[in-house]
């Protein structure tokens, strides 16, 4: 088994596979939310992008780089840091709040029962069972306004396609759902829709 499992990842890798995800529960077996494996488990971080962007991210792959290899993630950590996007390939919840819990995670990049850190180290809540925060947050994941894409509604499910910037590849004809980062109710994870024209940051979560 062991065997099989190195072949298949080596073959992943040499074929440029750009299905990380795959590569990732190859690896990991046994993972619960479609990718949520590397360097965190009960206490893991979220920092906003020092970078604002338009909607055209390179689709959730691109923003997932630009997570990655954003300024303000802490040089110190290593492993992997993902967009907190929804999208057609990544979602929280199909119905609102998740009453199916973690069965409606898509490659969600919150863990379930996890208290979530600034990078400063002020707690800004913890999971529930489904991957997802109880409003209100104990902090809020960034001091002051600052708006940050989503694509996610305030109940924690997907945006339509034309209200997450066609899943992140256009900058001007569709809209998308934008988050207020230094808000400790909903609206930190949806507040409202604009043009994806606009440049706005990104939550960068900790795996």
């Amino acid at each position: 088994m062991r065997r099989l499992l190195y072949s298949l990842t080596a073959a992943c890798w040499l074929s440029a596979c750009a299905n990380y995800d795959l590569a990732a529960h190859l690896e990991n077996p046994g993972t619960g939310n479609g990718g949520a494996v590397g360097s965190c488990s009960s206490a893991c971080r979220i920092f906003v992008s020092a970078v604002a962007y338009s909607g055209n991210l390179g689709g959730i792959p691109g923003a997932d780089a630009k997570c990655q290899n954003d300024s303000n993630r802490p040089l110190s950590v290593g492993g992997q840091w993902r967009a907190l996007l929804s999208a057609t390939d990544r979602k929280a919840c199909v119905s609102a709040s998740c009453p199916g819990g973690q069965a409606e995670n898509l490659n969600w990049v919150l863990r379930a029962n996890t208290t979530y850190y600034r990078t400063d180290n002020s707690p800004i809540g913890q999971t529930n069972g489904a991957g997802l925060f109880n409003f209100n947050l104990t902090q809020p994941i960034a001091d002051g306004a600052g708006n940050v894409w989503t694509g996610t509604y305030a109940d924690w499910t997907s945006a339509s396609l034309t209200d997450r910037c066609n899943d992140w590849s256009d900058s001007g004809t569709t809209d998308a759902i934008y988050a207020l980062s230094g808000s400790t109710t909903a609206t930190a994870i949806g507040n409202f829709h604009i043009n994806c024209s606009n440049l706005h940051r990104l939550y960068c979560v900790e795996q």
